[in-house]
This record gives C-alpha cells, sequence and structure tokens, in this order.
C-alpha cells in the first residue's frame, strides 16, 4: 500500500477477502457490493446483488446514458 488513507484500506480489505484462497473463507458477491469501500457510490448507481440464478441486478439505471464495452468495438 502507497497509501494510509481509509479509502485505500477497504479497497486492499477488499480485494484481500476476494482473493481469499479457501473457498468457504472467501467473499460472495453479494457480501462484496455490500463491502464499506463502495459506500461512497450514490445509492442509484450500485448493484444490489445477484438473484437466485447469479445474474446481477441493478437500480433502474434509464436516466443515465448507455455505456458499451470498450472490448466490443
Amino acid at each position: 500500500m502507497k497509501s494510509d488513507d481509509e479509502d485505500t484500506r477497504q479497497l486492499f480489505d477488499l480485494i484481500g477477502r476476494m482473493l481469499e484462497y479457501e473457498a468457504s473463507q472467501r467473499i460472495t458477491l453479494n457480501e462484496a457490493l455490500k463491502h464499506p469501500f463502495f459506500d461512497k457510490i450514490p445509492a442509484y448507481m450500485r448493484l444490489r446483488g445477484c438473484d437466485s440464478d447469479g445474474k446481477t441486478k441493478s437500480h433502474n439505471l434509464s436516466s443515465t446514458p448507455e455505456r458499451s464495452h470498450s472490448l466490443s468495438r
């Protein structure tokens, strides 16, 4: 870590939990999305988590412009 600020500590905590070797100890997607690192993102821009099929749910972002993946061009 090059910085010791709260955002950096939270980011490294999240990454560490995502990279946990033991799968049963690894953070789930829903837990990761609730991690304090993401608290500064406005609620309307946050993902809600996964449904029972494992597909990511999001808030209605119809008021925001659509984005395309850079790899699709």
